[in-house]
C-alpha cells in the first residue's frame, strides 16, 4: 500500500477545442501517463454531513490500482483548491464495507474515459485531464480538467492556451452534474 498527501489546485475548462488544446501542448513536449476508463464511487451519510462540509471520500478504480481519496475544500476563488489524502488499497468491497459500518454509503457512482498528459510549466508539472463521462452521465460534454502544484502555473496555461475565462470552472464533479442537469 502506498499513500499520499498534498494540496490539490485545479480547474475544469467546458467546452473545449481538445484538437486546438493538443496542438498547443506539443511546445510543452506532453507526455502521456493515462488513458483509459476510471469508475469512481462517492460515500456520503443520510445527511450529507461531507458534502455540506465540502469534503469528500471516494474509491477510484484506475489502471489496475484502486485509490482511496479524501479531499478538503481549503479555497474555491475561481482555482479549486483542497486538501487530498490519498491511499492505495487492495479491496474495493472489504473498504465499502469499513464504511457502511459508519453510515457512510455511495451517494454517487459513475465512469468516465480519461486521456491524461502530463507538461513542465515555468518549473512546474501540470496535468491535463480530457474526461469524457460514460452511462447515465454521458450528455456531460468532454472537457479537461488542468492540475498542478501552483496556481500561477495553472494561470499562465491559461493564459497560453487563450481559454475564454467564461468556461473556467472551480467546480466538484457533482456541480458539474448540476451544470447538465444530471442530479
Amino acid at each position: 500500500m502506498s499513500s499520499n498527501s498534498n494540496k490539490e489546485i485545479e480547474v475544469k475548462v467546458l467546452d473545449v477545442d481538445k484538437k486546438n488544446i493538443l496542438d498547443k501542448l506539443k511546445k510543452f513536449k506532453p507526455k502521456k501517463v493515462f488513458d483509459g476508463v476510471m469508475k469512481s464511487i462517492f460515500f456520503d451519510n443520510a445527511s450529507d454531513k461531507l458534502k455540506r462540509e465540502n469534503k469528500l471520500l471516494r474509491i477510484r478504480a484506475e489502471a489496475g490500482k484502486n485509490i482511496l481519496c479524501y479531499k478538503e475544500k481549503v479555497s474555491n476563488k475561481g482555482i479549486k483548491v483542497s486538501k487530498e489524502y490519498e491511499l492505495e488499497i487492495d479491496n474495493i468491497a472489504a473498504t465499502r464495507n469499513v464504511f457502511a459500518s459508519f453510515e457512510y454509503l455511495p451517494d454517487l457512482e459513475y465512469r468516465k474515459r480519461r486521456k491524461s498528459y502530463e507538461v513542465i510549466v515555468k518549473g512546474h508539472k501540470v496535468k491535463l485531464e480530457f474526461d469524457k463521462y460514460l452511462g447515465n452521465y454521458k450528455k456531460i460534454p468532454e472537457f479537461v480538467e488542468i492540475e498542478s502544484d501552483s496556481e500561477e502555473s495553472i494561470k499562465y496555461f491559461l493564459n497560453y492556451l487563450k481559454i475564454d475565462k467564461h468556461k473556467i470552472k472551480s467546480w466538484s464533479t457533482v456541480k458539474l452534474m448540476r451544470y447538465y442537469k444530471l442530479r
